[in-house]
């Protein structure tokens, strides 16, 4: 009986990992290629499937974010995802500025110049 229960246990703790698991974006790769080859023959695992377009998040999330740049675009997906995406691949896929529209962050010459009383105070 002690036997059976530790089994049962042992199969729910499996079955709860699996359940974590598959809620976790991550990258396919050959075992989860033959995963879902064999899980095909249960059930049509194309409904289960959300496709997420790369273009798409990141465009999102560059416009709902305007001062975040391609570095922190790729950091947020790859911390908050797990996608892993290069900061080159975001700017690639950035939504382009409307020519004569200002860059969102401010370059060197401006910072200086915005807090030039701070940064060289009792500087003599």
């Amino acid at each position: 009986m002690i036997v059976l229960a530790r089994i049962v246990l042992r199969l729910l703790a499996d079955l709860a990992g699996l359940v974590v698991l598959s809620l976790r974006p991550r990258r396919v790769d050959a075992a989860t290629r033959v995963s879902l080859a064999l899980l095909s023959r249960l059930f049509d695992w194309r409904d289960a499937m959300v496709v997420v377009r790369p273009e798409t998040l990141i465009r999102r999330m560059a416009t709902e974010n305007p001062r975040w740049g391609e570095e922190r675009i790729a950091n947020e997906l790859l911390l908050k995802l797990g996608l892993r995406v290069s900061p080159r691949t975001v700017r690639k896929y950035l939504p382009k500025r409307p020519p004569g529209r200002p860059r969102g962050d401010q370059r060197w010459p401006t910072f200086l110049r915005n807090h030039a009383g701070v940064c060289f105070a009792g500087v003599s």
